[in-house]
């Protein structure tokens, strides 16, 4: 066997301790790396507009085994807890832990309608997504470094929207006023007769009447949704044009009717009371129809009456002329507040269609529903005649707002402000 020589052997033993030292160095490295704890910094959650979001997700490396190696450390929520409620409009502040750069996004349906690294953020689109920032610590002199990602829901709505149909009419006109994108009930503010607002569909509504005598002048109105939304107007109110009628009325229609010991009682006790109830529930819907068929107009609504010479009231309905027993139909949906023989009017009939807006029909032949009874746009509800205080067979009708009796033409021809929606 051929023997090794002595600087042969000398480069393998230093050789062999060259390797023990590496491996050595290398086996210490490993165990120093893997029993280095990443540590990464505790922050405090970004919020938007005060409310905190939710930690999503973060990496965090930092410089181990005496600054040789790097080793990371990954970390993911198991959900997202905050949700922004917001309108169309607003603008969110997001504040953010020092020291990072921030940016955000903003995703609607899926799809980035927003994003940038500003901390103040205007919202342009209604509906539902979230809202994500993320906080980086750049790459720098072996410093510690990393990203930090928050999330939010977003739900936004439209921003509650106020309109006035008008802000002048004449007597006998209507002014509504609508409140959309919002489930809170608007409030009113305002002299005038003002019924709380409903819903007609998804549209918050009051109606604003002016009977034919309402004093001229301007009113204020204000509207309020909620602390930023509110919307003031004046309203003006003109004088109307209305004709005179001259009329003669035998004494022993006078008796039998308006000279009745307790008849006006009666109609105090009677008719007075409903001006002042209004139902929650919007039964009508549409145009409302006309009562009776023909559509001949015998007596205008606003009109002077003057009675066997003398001046007695303003007429505040409209006289459509029928024949006795001709049928009377329900001019919208409605439930019968009224259904009964008056003195002053003769068979009467008062419909609620909701919201305080009411039917009253007078001096019928007949009735055919009583009072409680739901009524749909159509149904017969009583004949033509001419019963109570009257010269004639024909359907007096009257359409009122609380107690502001309002053209019921306009109501028939579709040009009432009652059908404002917009």
């Amino acid at each position: 066997m051929q023997k090794v020589s002595a600087p042969l052997k000398w480069l393998i033993i230093v050789a062999a301790a060259l390797l023990a030292a590496v491996l050595g160095a290398c086996g210490i490295l490993t165990y120093a790396y893997n029993k280095a704890d990443v540590i990464p910094p505790v922050l405090e959650a970004p919020t938007l507009n005060g409310t905190p979001l939710s930690f999503e997700s973060s990496t965090w490396t930092q410089y181990v085994c005496f600054g040789l190696k790097e080793k990371s450390l990954s970390q993911m929520a198991d959900g997202i807890t905050a949700v922004i409620s917001a309108q169309v409009g607003d603008t969110l502040q997001l504040t953010a832990p020092s020291g990072y750069t921030v940016n955000y996004s903003i995703k609607m349906e899926g799809e980035t309608t927003a994003e940038g690294s500003y901390k103040s953020i205007e919202l342009t689109q209604v509906g539902s997504g979230f809202f994500s920032v993320t906080l980086t610590k750049q790459k720098s002199d072996k410093q510690p470094y990393g990203s930090f990602t928050y999330i939010a829901a977003l739900e936004i709505a439209a921003k509650p929207e106020i309109k006035f149909s008008a802000t002048e009419c004449t007597q006998g006109q209507v002014i509504a006023v609508t409140v959309r994108n919002t489930d809170v009930q608007p409030a009113i503010e305002t002299a005038l007769k003002a019924e709380p607002f409903e819903l007609y569909g998804d549209v918050w509504k009051t109606l604003l009447g002016f009977t034919y005598n309402h004093e001229t002048g301007e009113y204020p109105v204000t509207v309020t949704v909620d602390e930023n939304t509110t919307k003031s107007e004046v309203i003006k109110v003109t004088d109307g044009t209305f004709s005179k009628q001259y009329m003669t009325m035998s004494s022993e229609t006078t008796d039998a009717t308006m000279n009745v010991p307790g008849a006006a009682q009666q109609w105090r006790d009677k008719i007075w009371p409903l001006y002042e109830t209004a139902d929650d529930e919007i039964y009508w819907s549409g145009q409302f129809i006309w009562p009776v068929d023909g559509r001949q107009i015998n007596t205008e609504y606003g009109l002077f009456r003057y009675v066997n010479g003398v001046y007695s009231e303003r007429h505040a309905g409209l006289d459509i002329d029928g024949d006795t027993g001709d049928s009377v139909y329900a001019p919208a949906n409605g439930r019968v507040v009224l259904a009964e023989y008056l003195h002053y009017t003769g068979n009467t009939i008062v419909i609620e269609h909701g919201g305080g807006l009411k039917s009253f029909l007078y001096h019928m032949d007949e009735l055919s529903v009583n009072e409680g009874d739901m009524v749909t746009q159509g149904q017969i509800i009583g004949k033509v005649g001419t019963t109570g205080y009257s010269t004639g067979a024909h359907m007096h009708y009257e359409v009122r707002i609380a107690n502001q009796s309002i053209s019921p033409l306009d109501v028939l021809d579709g040009t009432s402000g009652i059908y404002f929606t917009a």
